[in-house]
């Protein structure tokens, strides 16, 4: 009789494990996203973000752009080259069981530097002249996280900060006011990315 007990009890609960874990395959949780900025690609760029989730429900995300175009978009010059570093660290503001989604605020910090051929203009001699640039940026950042489909992720962001020149020798000639300030000034920001959950 005690076989037959034994045996009930363990027909009765693998049933209910194998829909438990069939439950957590289909409800997985992702806390990594790899996410590009397609806006980039408009001004010869291609810039990419790595986010991962640290305590929760926060997450660490950390991008990097680089930049080449022979033309210089927006300056007198040609052959423009730049690199951007970024790092946020974003609080979600809801407590839901998923990581990496919904609204949040995070403060960040920015590293760019640039460089490109400047066309000098004088009475004898016309000619291009390398201009270069560095500046870091620091500021607040509003947005929302969320998904289409199980693993496609959409993130979109507002916020502000200030940019300051680290190298200010060629400031003036790489400055593009709102768009690439490179001067000192208060800025304000709008972004768009596509990811992957991991």
């Amino acid at each position: 009789m005690k076989k037959l007990w034994l045996l009930l009890l363990c027909f009765t609960f693998l049933p209910a494990s194998k829909v438990v874990a069939q439950n957590e395959d289909t409800e997985r949780v992702y806390t990594h996203v790899l996410s590009i900025h397609p806006f980039s690609f408009t001004v010869g760029g291609f810039e990419m973000g790595y986010e991962f989730a640290t305590r929760f429900p926060n997450s660490l995300r950390v991008q990097a752009g680089y930049f080449l175009s022979g033309n210089a978009p927006g300056l007198d010059g040609k052959n423009l080259e730049g690199l951007k570093l970024e790092t946020q660290y974003r609080f979600y503001l809801q407590e839901k069981k998923l990581p990496l989604r919904g609204g949040y605020v995070a403060p960040y910090a920015l590293y760019k530097q640039m460089q490109f051929e400047s066309y000098e203009y004088n009475n004898f001699n016309n000619q291009y002249v390398e201009k270069q640039g560095s500046a870091w940026g620091a500021g607040v950042l509003l947005g929302t996280q969320g998904n289409i489909g199980k693993r496609t992720t959409i993130d979109l962001y507002v916020g502000g900060g200030v940019v300051a020149p680290i190298d200010d020798k060629d400031v003036e000639q790489i400055d593009i006011p709102i768009v690439n300030p490179y001067k000192k000034a208060i800025v304000g920001r709008v972004s768009l990315t596509i990811g992957v959950a991991l």
